[in-house]
């Protein structure tokens, strides 16, 4: 007599997380994902430089932080800096607005 199979957890069907969610194709994700590190990395210099800053003193907090200093002197120079400051500063503004009927 073959002995009895055993379901493994693995084998149910996936639980859905979110109702009505539309599934996404990795590629779609993978993208997403990749311009958000993009704008990240391009408008966010400051607070690569503010998180560089608060690391530890040590070979790789220095490695960091020089990386850090060099990525928004690069930034600066193309004045991406300035306009990421521009839009967080209209953000802010926008956030604090009061608007008719509210």
């Amino acid at each position: 007599m073959p002995p009895k199979e055993k379901r493994l957890p693995r084998d149910r069907p996936p639980i859905e997380v979110m109702d009505g969610a539309a599934p996404a194709r990795l590629r779609a994700v993978a993208g997403a994902i990749a311009s958000a590190t993009a704008i990240s990395l391009l408008l966010g210099s400051n607070a690569l430089l503010a998180w560089a800053t608060a690391l530890p003193v040590g070979p790789t907090g220095d490695f960091a932080l020089d990386l850090a200093q060099r990525w928004q002197e690069a930034m600066d120079s193309l004045g991406l800096t300035a306009f990421a400051s521009a839009i967080t500063a209209l953000l802010h503004a926008f956030q604090g607005a009061v608007w008719p009927g509210t």
